[in-house]
């Protein structure tokens, strides 16, 4: 009895053993996955996503477009109807047909600098547009006659403000 009972002694002692090397196999690999997943999530959570002014500008901008394009076309004047709001080419573009509009070299000269003018201050002084135009998104107004035919385009950028508010100064 006495070898059975030595048996059973070594053999619980055999058993403990394992069980001790298994606890301690799971807890090491406890830990190093508690400190993996630690590493991973710190790192997740010091990830961040910086957008430019331009892209935040512009983001805003498509996201509110179609809801613009919805309510078009737009009635401006007797002579002329925003038809279609678009980005393309690194620009906001706004589509127009003029009513009754003739092409006259002469008269086309002038109105053209008038209206470019205009708009120019228009979109300088607006502060939406003036962000935009400073953040480098720059606008084009396309004019088309009632046939579809291009009449004129006026492009606004950031250096027609410069010169806006330089001309302003330079005035006062």
């Amino acid at each position: 009895m006495n070898s059975s009972h030595s048996s059973q002694g070594i053999g619980l002692i055999f058993m403990k053993k394992h069980f001790t090397a298994v606890a301690i196999l799971l807890a090491i690999t406890s830990c190093l996955l508690f400190f993996k997943y630690k590493e991973e999530k710190t790192e997740f959570k010091s990830t961040t996503v910086t957008l430019s002014l331009k892209d935040y500008l512009l983001n805003s901008f498509l996201a509110e477009l179609p809801d613009i394009n919805k309510k078009l076309p737009y009635v401006i004047d007797d002579k002329t109807i925003l038809l279609n709001v678009e980005y393309k080419d690194e620009k906001i573009i706004h589509l127009y047909e003029l009513k009754k509009y003739q092409k006259n070299k002469f008269s086309e000269e002038k109105i053209l600098q008038k209206m470019a003018l205009v708009l120019k201050e228009q979109a300088c002084f607006d502060p939406i547009r003036k962000n935009m135009l400073a953040a480098g998104i720059d606008f084009l107004n396309v004019y088309r006659d009632s046939a579809g035919q291009l009449a004129f385009k006026i492009s606004i950028n950031q250096s027609d403000c410069n010169d806006i508010h330089s001309a302003s100064r330079v005035s006062s």
